[in-house]
């Protein structure tokens, strides 16, 4: 476990608990709407619902995944699609959105359903734009509301499930590791799909080890 300076990290219980983007420390670059760029290398989007009304980043579920990102050292970059750049347009906001889920290695799903604050309409769009992908993985607590339809069709596409946050944070990273491991039987580099830690299906010749 890594341990965090104080000036950098709040830790509440056992959470690694980010205050602001710009407290994060240096394990991971985090890429903030409207900014140029486009991720290289291992990246993670963080995909899910948003507040509708303007909160501290310190209290969104991105700034605790963050969290749980640098506790493993994680230094690839992380995609956080808030909070929104008013300097910019909502297509603005979207094509950025849209650009950096396409370049993402992996896309993070965690949906902490509250039809009141955090109904994730969009999410739901964009989990059917991205399932079958072949690079998400999906959250959400046992007491997220209307969830049934994902859980189904993340069964039905071998998506990785979890019910807390840093458990789908383990899941984004065990994705990472095994997606550029070469298939035994084809050679391949491919991400596959993982069905546990150890489990991979080539997605170029079908090879399947448990």
């Amino acid at each position: 476990m890594v341990e965090f300076h104080p000036s950098k990290v709040a830790v509440e219980g056992s959470i690694p608990f980010v205050h602001s983007i710009k407290e994060i420390m240096s394990f991971l670059t985090v890429l903030k709407p409207l900014k140029k760029g486009i991720p290289e290398g291992n990246s993670i989007f963080l995909a899910g619902p948003s507040f509708r009304e303007p909160v501290p980043f310190c209290q969104t579920w991105r700034a605790e995944a963050i969290g749980w990102l640098n506790s493993h050292a994680y230094t690839g970059s992380v995609s956080v699609p808030e909070p929104f750049d008013p300097s910019g347009t909502f297509e603005d906001q979207v094509k950025w959105e849209e650009e950096h889920l396409e370049a993402a290695t992996c896309i993070l799903f965690w949906v902490p359903r509250n039809l009141l604050r955090l109904p994730g309409f969009t999410t739901n769009v964009e989990f059917g734009e991205w399932m079958k992908s072949g690079k998400v993985v999906l959250g959400f607590p046992g007491n997220a509301q209307k969830m049934r339809y994902l859980e189904y069709k993340a069964k039905e596409y071998s998506i990785p499930v979890a019910h807390t946050l840093e458990e789908t944070v383990d899941l984004a990273l065990e994705y990472l590791q095994v997606r550029d491991e070469q298939c035994p039987q084809c050679g391949a580099y491919n991400p596959g799909k993982k069905r546990s830690k150890r489990s991979y299906d080539c997605m170029d010749c079908g090879f399947s080890r448990d």
